[in-house]
């Protein structure tokens, strides 16, 4: 299997948690992470992640690696690969930065935009309940 230049194999394993950085008060209470945290962006359609482990220093240093000073990272948001899946998603390797990765292959309909962002709240739904809260 081929290997990324972080040293990571270039497939995401069923096993591998895959971590979400949340900056904002909106995608997580004190108990759980909210759907609006994997939502996938406007621009690009996917949601952002990294391979890393859910050790609260991990998460830290690897956020400050790889954002602007202008967000302030409140917790995470951890979920394996394989909840990831069974939502009918794909997580890609994305790098750089080093263990990026991309949650693709969210329904997309133009023509029916109330149906496809139903449909991807659903989904976002699934994955906020697979997921683990990181408080930081």
């Amino acid at each position: 299997m081929a290997t990324l230049p972080s040293g990571l194999p270039e497939r995401v394993g069923d096993d591998e948690d895959v971590t979400r950085f949340l900056t904002s008060r909106g995608e997580f209470n004190a108990s759980a992470v909210k759907p609006r945290a994997f939502m996938p962006s406007v621009a690009t359609s996917n949601t952002s992640v990294f391979r890393i482990e859910d050790e609260p220093a991990r998460i830290r240093d690897c956020f400050a690696s790889v954002e602007r000073a202008e967000r302030t990272l409140k917790a995470a948001a951890v979920v394996e690969a394989a909840a990831v899946r069974s939502a009918s998603l794909e997580i890609v390797a994305a790098e750089s930065p080093d263990a990026h990765a991309n949650i693709e292959d969210w329904p997309s309909k133009p023509r029916e935009p109330d149906t496809e962002k139903a449909q991807r709240l659903e989904i976002a739904l699934q994955l906020a309940a697979a997921a683990e809260l990181i408080r930081l």
